[in-house]
This record gives structure tokens, sequence and C-alpha cells, in this order.
């Protein structure tokens, strides 16, 4: 997910969240990332562009980046990588997750990043156009996949403040 003033990006793919233009879907390759001395180095970005764009693999690190070069790729695509308290008001209302996955990316056995939106086949992660689940992985905002899909990087570190497990509340229908 990134962010950005209002639309000096011309990505599409954003919904306005206050003040700020948030990135839908989890950000995607939209041309081949490559780093200064090499594929996979770790060093400097080199060339690529990132995509706010429906059934698309997000990025997360097995595309040689880490949190620093994915933040300088955020950077060169006009965006900002968000705060924890602007990510928790973009994944507002987004359903807890569950065991069973049908209101996030959340069962303990999921191993691998899926496609981005909600029409995805859970065994492969393919983009399904008239079927497959998910239709509630959406928050208030609708921005797509605030519950497990991949882990959000941040613009600020955060660790929960208790001792229990990170989990997900339904506020608009709370227990």
């Amino acid at each position: 997910m990134g962010f950005a003033e209002p639309p000096k990006n011309t990505q599409g793919g954003m919904v306005r969240v206050g003040d700020l233009w948030v990135s839908i879907y989890l950000a995607s390759v939209k041309s081949p990332i490559t780093f200064m001395g090499g594929a996979n180095s770790g060093l400097h970005i080199a060339g690529g562009e990132l995509q706010s764009r429906y059934g698309q693999l997000p990025v997360t690190g097995t595309e040689g980046m880490t949190q620093f070069t994915f933040n300088e790729m955020v950077r060169l695509s006009g965006m900002r990588l968000p705060f924890y308290t602007e990510w928790l008001a973009a994944a507002f209302g987004n359903p807890q997750g569950d065991d069973t996955n049908n209101y996030g990316w959340t069962a303990p056995d999921n191993g691998s990043r899926v496609r981005t939106g909600c029409r995805v086949n859970t065994a492969t992660g393919e983009f399904i156009p008239d079927g497959g689940i998910k239709p509630f992985a959406v928050s208030a905002y609708n921005v797509v996949d605030c519950v497990g899909n991949v882990r959000e990087w941040l613009s600020d570190y955060t660790i929960r403040q208790d001792t229990t497990s990170w989990g997900w509340w339904d506020v608009l229908e709370p227990v």
C-alpha cells in the first residue's frame, strides 16, 4: 500500500482516505525492478515502476527488495510509505480474519502471497474473473487485502503493546 499527496500520481487504483490518496491494491510490479550492481543485489534501485492493480502479485521482497529499497521504489513512483496510524485508517472496517480464510488471508497454513483482490483461487493464487472468494476482504474505504495477504511495509516501526498475537477486529460489527 502506498500513499501520495493529492494526485501528482496518475497511476489509478487509488482512493482518498482523509487528506491522503491510498493505493487500493497492494503494490505490484508495473515494469521490472532492477538494481544498481545487478539483479537482486539489494543496492539502490536502478529502474522499475510500481502499480496499484487488481489481480497482480504483490511486491514482498522476493524481487530482491528490502524495506529500504521498497521505500526508494515507492518514492520513485511518486508516493511514500504510510505511517502506522494512516494504515490503520485505510484498513478500518476490514472484517476480522479467521482460520477459514473467508474474511482475509488468515488461515494458519497460508504459506505464500496471492494475487491482490478477492477473486482468486486460494489453492493456486490464480485470478478468477467470475468466481473466487474473499468478497469481504475489503476495508470500509475499499482498500483490499488489509488482513494477511502479505506484511505491510510502513514508514515507521511498530510493536504490539500487549502480549497476545496480532489479530484483527471487525470494528463495524463488534462481538
